[in-house]
């Protein structure tokens, strides 16, 4: 049998093997979850650039239905009043105008 000091010892290196072994669990599960919150919370990068081209083209189309009146007039006067115009281009234009002036 061995002298109390040394059983003391081995239950010290026991007890001290056991905390460092739940120590080390315990960060491999922190470090588990830490890796699962971050990849549910971030994207590919094509995924990004996905999302970005969508919304830029909804904005685009938005504003491009929102406005097409005050463009097509706008236009229609840059037209009438652009000195470098080809005249056989009237037709054209009155063509426009009408369609504006339809809608």
């Amino acid at each position: 049998m061995l002298p109390d000091c040394h059983l003391t010892r081995i239950r010290h290196l026991q007890r001290d093997t056991r905390d460092q072994h739940h120590e080390y669990f315990k960060s491999v599960k922190l470090f588990q979850q830490k890796k699962k919150k971050l990849a549910m919370g971030k994207a590919s990068g094509a995924k990004q650039a996905a999302a970005v081209f969508g919304a830029l083209t909804v904005r685009w189309l938005a504003i491009e239905l929102a406005f097409k009146p005050f463009l097509d007039k706008a236009h229609t006067v840059m037209n009438k009043f652009n000195q470098a115009r080809d005249l056989d281009e009237d037709d054209v234009v009155k063509a426009t105008e009408a369609t504006v002036k339809a809608a």
